[in-house]
């Protein structure tokens, strides 16, 4: 094991190597976590001798190990042997491993840390900045393949267009963002911003700890989950058939298709640019038309409507836009449109007509796309049946509206 230094006990014994940087090591029996180490000369602290500092550890430990196992003790048994072998393969796995991969890397930090007099910048981490101008062509055919409505993608655009304009690399940057924007504000960029983050996590590749800090400094949507409990009365309503009359044929069309179906501004644009009479079967008074239009989580399997809006849907020549509709009833003051559709709703549902809140549901187009054949039809049955009564309903208001006319 090496010659015993005549200063130590006995039975301690002392390990020399001539590579070691020490040239004593005393290991004691009787205080096992006192370890007296002499330097040699040429291993002062800063030499390049002292390189190998892990290396000469491990073979140190090895050594006690060995003596501890196999020492004076007698202890050497099968098991020892067996312990022994396999810490040995365990030192040889760690010293393969520090020299082609520690050491290595270590070199080359060491050089890349003196860059600075050659002028080359070194950085311990990447940093990650989103400039939106760079990354907008990519992000809209991101959009466009995934689907998203044209309407939609020309929204989250303008938002990102409109308040983006600054580099984002830090929580901070997105606090400074959302910082000056009214609540209505906040809450669209908020979406459209989240948008982005998703885009650049599964194309650009963004690592996730970057982008999620940059989620989590996004404000508190103060207008999301907000109950709007706002219903129109029928007297507005009626005001609004009343002077829809002198409008342009196309924005009555959508208005009284809007008040017959219960459907979005979206789909009743969709369903009169798409139009095709022959498809329009008729019952009991009004028409039924399948709609099929499937938006995501949103879709309308058949439109009801009367035979009046039927005639002011043929009467339309150029095609429609919802930005222009919606455009159109905000600023002549009509109901908009996702009033309508809660009016429709609450009045189908309530005592006077006694539409089933299924059906109501139904005709509205708020059911879930896998919904069982067998339940399909037997909805579309009852819509069918109970539909009259919302035709009978809608009829009267228009008499109404012509009665009040001024």
């Amino acid at each position: 094991m090496g010659s015993r230094d005549p200063g130590s006990n006995p039975g301690s014994p002392t390990i020399t190597s001539p590579k070691s940087q020490f040239n004593t090591m005393v290991y004691s029996e009787k205080s096992r976590n006192e370890i007296q180490l002499v330097l040699r000369p040429g291993f002062e602290p800063g030499s390049a001798a002292r390189e190998d500092t892990l290396e000469e550890t491990l073979k140190r430990y090895f050594a006690f190990f060995n003596y501890e196992m196999c020492g004076p003790k007698k202890r050497k048994t099968k098991k020892a042997s067996d312990v022994l072998k396999a810490f040995e393969e365990a030192f040889e796995s760690v010293r393969k491993a520090y020299r082609e991969y520690v050491r290595p890397f270590e070199e080359v930090k060491r050089v890349i840390s003196q860059a600075p007099a050659f002028n080359i910048p070194f950085y311990e981490e990447e940093e990650f900045v989103i400039n939106w101008l760079d990354e907008r062509d990519d992000f809209i055919t991101y959009l466009k393949a995934r689907k998203y409505s044209e309407k939609y993608v020309k929204d989250i655009i303008s938002f990102l267009d409109r308040y983006l304009t600054r580099p984002v690399s830090t929580p901070k940057d997105v606090i400074e963002i959302f910082a000056p924007l009214t609540p209505s504000q906040a809450h669209h960029l908020n979406r459209a911003f989240r948008v982005l983050l998703k885009y650049l996590q599964v194309i650009k590749r963004f690592p996730e700890d970057f982008l999620d800090g940059l989620r989590q400094a996004i404000p508190k949507d103060e207008l999301r989950g907000a109950i709007d409990l706002k219903i129109p009365s029928e007297e507005e309503i009626i005001d609004d058939l009343r002077r829809i009359n002198t409008a342009l044929p196309k924005y009555a069309a959508v208005y009284n298709l809007l008040l017959d179906s219960g459907l979005r501004l979206v789909e009743a644009v969709e369903l009169i640019n798409t139009f095709d009479e022959s498809k329009a079967e008729k019952l009991d008074g009004f028409y039924r038309y399948p709609a099929g239009m499937f938006r995501r989580t949103k879709q309308a399997y058949y439109a009801y409507f009367t035979s009046f809006t039927l005639n002011l849907i043929k009467r339309v020549e150029k095609p429609l836009e919802a930005d222009n509709a919606s455009k159109f009833f905000r600023t002549n003051r009509y109901t908009r449109p996702k009033y309508i559709r809660k009016f429709v709703y609450d009045k189908m549902t309530s005592e006077e007509i006694g539409i089933p809140d299924s059906v109501a549901d139904f005709i509205e187009g708020r059911v879930p796309k896998t919904i069982g054949s067998l339940h399909y039809t037997k909805l579309r049955r009852k819509a069918d049946q109970f539909y009259q009564r919302w035709a009978k309903y809608v009829t009267e208001l228009r008499r109404k509206s012509r009665g009040s006319s001024k």
